[in-house]
């Protein structure tokens, strides 16, 4: 049975070729892995695979998901409505491209504060578990901060679940662009 449950995970790997092995009667012919059930299907015992978890589905943000309108106290200084020019700015993204946790997929400089700290708001995704999202995702979170109002900082959840811990996209000052 183990043997058994190798090939089949052989199989399942390199679904594409064909392989011959060896059995104590001769050389069998073993045809695509796709004719075949799959390891999770046929395999049990201590060398089957273990299973993975499926990955996430993307996000649908068909409803108006969770989030709010807050951020840095340096947001409050901030003049510009940041949304409109963020969402002219990632109108211009193509769809597919993807952007990692922490990475800044636009940023607005804009001057000093009054003490010279750099005035900088960016737009990043968090606590995205080391997922990548896409900028599709980006343009319809951006459409939602807007028909929300609001109009500099602010966090949505990226996630169905509308848990901020599990993913979301933020628009907030940042120190270091």
């Amino acid at each position: 049975m183990s043997i058994f449950c190798m090939l089949v995970h052989l199989l399942t790997l390199f679904w594409s070729l064909s392989f011959a092995a060896v059995v104590p009667l001769g050389i069998v012919d073993i045809a695509p892995a796709d004719s075949y059930p799959t390891a999770l299907q046929a395999c049990h015992g201590p060398l089957c695979p273990i299973p993975q978890p499926a990955p996430r589905a993307p996000p649908s943000l068909t409803s108006i998901p969770v989030m709010n309108c807050k951020g840095n106290h340096w947001c409050q200084g901030y003049k510009t409505d940041t949304m409109k020019v963020f969402k002219d700015m990632v109108d211009k993204l193509p769809d597919y491209k993807q952007f990692w946790d922490g990475e800044h997929i636009a940023c607005l400089k804009k001057g000093t504060f009054p003490d010279l700290t750099p005035a900088t708001i960016c737009m990043f995704f968090e606590h995205t578990s080391g997922r990548t999202l896409d900028a599709a995702l980006v343009k319809k979170s951006v459409q939602f901060f807007i028909i929300k109002d609001c109009k500099i900082c602010g966090t949505i959840a990226t996630e169905d679940d509308g848990l901020f811990e599990n993913g979301a996209l933020t628009v907030n000052y940042v120190l270091h662009p």
